[in-house]
């Protein structure tokens, strides 16, 4: 939501690396709308009619993340059963894959060979499966970073940063507010005065869009009036 350069730019390009076959990474603060660009990334893309999968894999069990990501055969392992990973989830649909950096250093080089020839193998199988499917990625970090650090492959980074889209903190696009602002209060048949509006504009959002967004369902929830005022603003 917004008509500021800085968004009309970035739909630009959410268009252009959709219609690609290749990976696309999305970096940005927290709160600044990573999943909604990779929801229209896979709106966009040849996949559009498979599955959409986010995945924070910063929540993977470190122990558990070879079988989550390429699924098991029966007796692979104590209790093992048929299952199909997250690739085979996903095939033919997009699968995103947020706080990419904190990937178990294992599988890196595995997502890594799934990525070049578009193959998978259960734990336990001696069998490759053939798995096509856009791959989202996302950081609130630089991914240089995590590679000077030693935490994330170099090679891997440069296959998932194919295609980049950085989205820039709310502070520095606040003449999105009005228009944000319109449309999460539409709903709830609430608008801004005019001195509500200045105090969001002059408030420098940590949280960002998410933030805003919250704040305004907050002022909204909290006054039965019609009109918001600067005294029902919250940060």
């Amino acid at each position: 939501i917004g008509n500021s350069k800085i968004l009309n730019d970035i739909r630009k390009k959410i268009k252009l690396y959709a219609s690609s076959l290749h990976p696309v990474s999305i970096f940005g603060e927290s709160g600044v709308g990573k999943d909604l660009v990779a929801r229209l990334i896979h709106q966009w893309s040849p996949f559009s009619l498979g599955i959409y999968e986010p995945i924070n894999v910063s929540c993977i069990p470190q122990g558990l993340a070879e079988s989550f990501f390429f699924g098991s055969v029966e007796g692979a392992f104590t209790d093992a059963k048929e299952t199909k990973g997250v690739f085979e989830r996903v095939n033919q649909g997009t699968l995103f894959l947020d706080e990419i950096t904190t990937l178990d250093p294992v599988i890196q080089p595995k997502l890594l060979r799934v990525i070049e020839d578009f193959t998978v193998r259960p734990l336990g199988s001696g069998d490759s499966r053939t798995v096509r499917f856009k791959l989202v990625c996302a950081s609130n970090i630089p991914i240089e970073h995590a590679v000077t650090e030693g935490k994330f492959r170099e090679d891997l980074m440069y296959r998932i940063d194919y295609h980049r889209i950085e989205i820039p903190p709310l502070r520095k696009h606040l003449e999105d507010i009005p228009q944000i602002a319109a449309h999460t209060l539409k709903t709830q048949n609430k608008l801004l005065s005019a001195a509500a509006l200045d105090k969001l504009n002059n408030y420098h959002w940590p949280g960002n869009v998410r933030q805003l967004i919250q704040c305004l369902s907050r002022a909204s929830a909290e006054t039965n009036d019609e009109i918001i005022y600067p005294e029902q603003i919250e940060f």
